[in-house]
């Protein structure tokens, strides 16, 4: 699957619950349990890694952390969505 950026997510607010909600509705049924093993932190990392094209270094001013560290927790985020894939056969 491939995702890419998504101009109506410019005005969302950066809140897990509500990211998670929005990709309840934007990804089809087969992805949405990858995006449950997440945690609040990595799914807003991810978030803006790929439905907002952030730098890495945004992404951490933006979660309060360094930008190297957010490069961790996006890797980190695509282990465990790749792991919970392969569990669910997507």
């Amino acid at each position: 699957n491939t995702w890419t950026w998504a101009p109506d997510t410019e005005e969302m607010s950066w809140n897990a619950r509500i990211i998670r909600n929005y990709l309840k509705e934007e990804v089809d049924d087969t992805m949405r349990p990858i995006f449950v093993c997440l945690s609040d932190q990595e799914i807003l990392v991810v978030f803006a890694r790929i439905f907002r094209e952030m730098s890495y270094s945004d992404i951490g001013t933006l979660i309060g952390t360094s930008g190297e560290k957010a490069g961790s927790i996006y890797s980190y985020a695509k282990k465990k969505m790749k792991k919970r894939g392969k569990k669910n056969e997507v």
